[in-house]
């Protein structure tokens, strides 16, 4: 059995941190949880302030969606401003570290089913080629850069500068023309 629902317009945010792996290996594990902690607190705080949902962090990887499961006609926006907060955060974080940190962040709109499936372990979880085309986003990011799709890029409006990136290859998506989230006017 499942609870699953459908949800015509929403958009979703994959994040990782670049050279993770390698990271871990150099320290020890309680170290590198305090530091991770850290970093993800900051995230779950300002999600928290902007109205989003956390789907679940993986690793160093991180999930975040809007407009789901309570609908909101500024789900685009509101990711932005979470992609661009973590971008400045981790910019503050960097001038103290002695080895800094690289995020990649991709965002998309568009349909998602967002519920609960499974017998045990339940989780909030998304699918949905918005989904996968968020998380091909991410991975085709330059280190601290955030990619957003075509179609992000249209609902975000003016408020938002975004510049062309290109055209890229997607796995599963063919070309696509990706933009790269640069600011937000206030």
């Amino acid at each position: 059995q499942y609870i699953a629902d459908y949800f015509r317009s929403a958009s979703i945010l994959f994040m990782d941190i670049v050279g993770f792996t390698d990271w871990c290996r150099r320290l020890e594990a309680r170290q590198m949880i305090e530091q991770l902690n850290t970093l993800f607190e900051h995230f779950d705080r300002e999600i928290a302030t902007l109205g989003l949902e956390k789907i679940k962090s993986m690793g160093d990887a991180y999930l975040v969606a809007a407009g789901l499961p309570n609908p909101r006609p500024d789900h685009a926006q509101a990711l932005a401003r979470l992609a661009l907060s973590i971008q400045r955060r981790m910019i503050e974080i960097n001038h103290s570290r002695m080895q800094p940190w690289s995020i990649r962040t991709g965002i998309a709109t568009g349909p998602v089913i967002a519920g609960i499936i499974g017998r045990t372990r339940f989780i909030y979880d998304v699918w949905g080629d918005t989904v996968n085309n968020a998380s091909r986003l991410e991975s085709a990011a330059p280190h601290n850069q955030i990619l957003v799709s075509e179609a992000t890029k249209h609902v975000l409006g003016p408020a938002f500068r975004c510049d062309l990136f290109g055209e890229l290859e997607l796995k599963g998506f063919g070309n696509q023309r990706v933009w790269e989230l640069k600011g937000h006017e206030p």
